[in-house]
């Protein structure tokens, strides 16, 4: 299958919220929560350790758990949610449905990144007796060692246990092992799964740009928000329909309209600005108020675009940025 037809099949599914895993010869499809997006070190699926193939992705399916000893997994929920591990930790699944995504956190600690809830779409997770409902976008942080609680970064969580409901808000912990009370945390302090976690926020963000120009370059009409599979990445990315959205981190994810604004095929005479050439140079620092490096998400033979891709701001632990 040539590069092109392989972006067309999976644009086409993708828009009606599929869910694709890729090999060189064939597309496995479905719409359901689970994709094992990236792994590394040493992490189980079921019992059985996962070994990445290039372009297959593992699924996380009721009833089974992913396990990390050494290692660190991202699991993609419903389109534009991310679900990562930190190591020695564990999740099972409990429903895939993209309207009813439901994930028990074992041990450990877990983050779910939501860039974006879609209509019809909903994520709760599960721990020890209590109901996580996650209402809107944002970045949310269960940690099950002593004391078990949520951080809510950013957004809204419901959370129901037998003590009681509350509403949780950004900046705000609750313990999850005994009566629910909102307090206040210092969002400015973390640690290396933390910092990870903006990585790969900032990864699956350059990801779109590169998505979102194939999209263009093959023609391919984009009809929904949803999974893009990004070629030069070789990894899924979440793709808006319109526009762009922010992650929690602040970072870009373009869908084909926007890019359409500052790309130009391979071919054309006539380049954004009148350059003759593709550069969006400036256009996600400064829609985000940071500055960055430059960097080039290149479509060979078809053209290019340069993207300033604002500097990623997780703290560290003892509240030092990290870039």
């Amino acid at each position: 299958m040539s590069h092109s037809n392989c972006v067309r099949l999976a644009s086409l599914f993708l828009a009606l919220g599929g869910i694709a895993g890729v090999s060189h010869a064939q597309q496995v499809l479905s719409a359901q929560s689970g994709t094992v997006h990236y792994t590394e070190g040493v992490v189980y699926l079921d019992g059985r350790e996962i070994h990445p193939r290039n372009g297959q992705f593992a699924t996380l399916k009721p009833g089974q758990e992913l396990r990390t000893e050494g290692g660190r997994a991202e699991v993609l929920l419903t389109p534009g949610a991310f679900l990562r591990v930190a190591d020695h930790s564990a999740v099972r699944m409990i429903d895939n449905r993209l309207s009813d995504t439901r994930v028990e956190v074992l041990e450990g600690t877990a983050i779910a990144e939501c860039d974006a809830l879609l209509k019809y779409n909903a994520i709760t997770l599960l721990y020890a007796g209590n109901t996580i409902g996650i209402v809107k976008h944002g970045l949310y942080r269960i940690d099950t060692t002593a004391p078990a609680q949520l951080r809510v970064y950013d957004g809204e969580a419901i959370v129901e246990s037998a003590n009681g409901e509350l509403t949780l808000k950004r900046g705000k912990e609750t313990a999850l092992n005994g009566a629910l009370i909102a307090e206040k945390f210092n969002r400015k302090r973390g640690d290396g799964f933390d910092l990870w976690g903006s990585d790969r926020s900032a990864l699956l963000a350059a990801a779109s740009v590169n998505a979102s120009q194939s999209m263009l370059n093959s023609q391919t009409p984009w009809t929904a928000s949803g999974w893009a599979w990004s070629p030069a990445y070789n990894m899924f990315t979440f793709m808006p329909l319109d526009g762009t959205i922010f992650s929690p981190f602040g970072l870009q994810f373009w869908s084909p309209s926007m890019m359409s604004v500052y790309y130009v095929p391979y071919g054309s005479n006539r380049g954004w600005g009148g350059s003759g050439s593709t550069s969006a140079s400036g256009v996600s620092s400064a829609s985000s108020g940071r500055s960055g490096d430059v960097a080039s998400f290149g479509g060979g033979s078809r053209g290019s675009m340069s993207v300033s891709a604002p500097a990623v701001s997780m703290p560290a632990a003892g509240g030092q940025a990290h870039r």
